[in-house]
């Protein structure tokens, strides 16, 4: 999986969880933090840890 995977797996993330989609919402979750393991700096992992949360509870 290469940055730009990744970047497509975020945008689908937060489409996930702004529609409510609670089980694909998870799954994606998990991806996300497979793929960021790999390929994101520690800056950038609290990113977008921050922005899924709030994404969730908006």
């Amino acid at each position: 999986m290469d940055r730009y995977q990744v970047y497509v797996l975020n945008n689908t993330l937060s489409t996930k969880l702004q529609s409510g989609c609670r089980d694909l919402c998870d799954y994606h979750v998990n991806l996300c933090l497979e793929a960021e393991s790999e390929f994101y700096t520690s800056v950038e992992r609290h990113a977008l840890t921050d922005h899924v949360r709030k994404q969730e509870f908006n």
